[in-house]
């Protein structure tokens, strides 16, 4: 028997489709070291270990929070994005790191600071609109009509199977749970063994040597 193994790599077609709340994150200012235009293998490694770090603390709720600079379909060109650890109920969440400054100071990337310019540029060029200035709210709602408000979903890490949708005037700051999979599988593991147990029927133990009839539900 043949099999290819690209077959075997593949994902399944359901899993290959992005949901509809799946967006590229970019982070703006910054340039790889070698002055290259991709990051090393290295540098993408060392991110994915450290959000995956985070993710699999059972001990520490983590929350990543981006300013938004620019939006174009589904990319999000960030000014800032940060880790964020939730504290005991009472208290303010404090910031753990910067994506920015831990690139930086990991020696894979330099700061770029023609970065934002050249995108706003290229945004212009392509009949992108970009707000030159940030307006206070106050005088954002005086000045514009009222139209119906943002609706955005997002999911929360205490209920990994529903999407809250919440609704906002401004959004230029966006949250990202990290959401832990793996309670999902003792959740399952959980019901699929109180199904078992209801499903069991308890006998008396019997020790070894015993003799025991067994009914065969396929003889009359």
């Amino acid at each position: 028997m043949n099999v290819k193994v690209e077959k075997i790599l593949s994902l399944p077609l359901d899993l290959q489709v992005l949901p509809g709340e799946a967006v590229n994150i970019y982070i703006t200012g910054l340039l790889p070291l070698d002055l290259d235009r991709c990051w090393s293998y290295t540098a993408t490694k060392f991110i994915k270990e450290r959000v995956m770090e985070y993710q699999n603390d059972d001990y520490r709720d983590v929350t990543i929070v981006g300013q938004v600079e620019l939006i174009i379909g589904r990319d999000l060109l960030l000014d800032k994005l940060l880790f964020y650890e939730e504290p005991p109920e009472g208290c303010p969440p404090w910031l753990i790191e910067s994506f920015r400054q831990l690139i930086i100071s990991a020696n894979f990337g330099i700061y770029n600071p023609k970065h934002k310019d050249l995108l706003k540029k290229l945004a212009w060029e392509t009949g992108i609109s970009v707000a030159e200035e940030v307006v206070k709210k106050e005088e954002r709602i005086v000045s514009q009509p009222s139209y119906e408000v943002n609706r955005w979903a997002f999911l929360t890490k205490d209920s990994d199977h529903l999407v809250y949708v919440i609704v906002a005037e401004d959004i230029d700051v966006f949250f990202v749970r990290l959401i832990k999979f793996q309670s999902c599988l003792d959740i399952l593991e959980k019901d699929l063994k109180s199904a078992l147990l209801k499903e069991m029927i308890m006998l008396d133990e019997f020790n070894v040597g015993t003799v025991c009839a067994v009914l065969d539900p396929g003889r009359d």
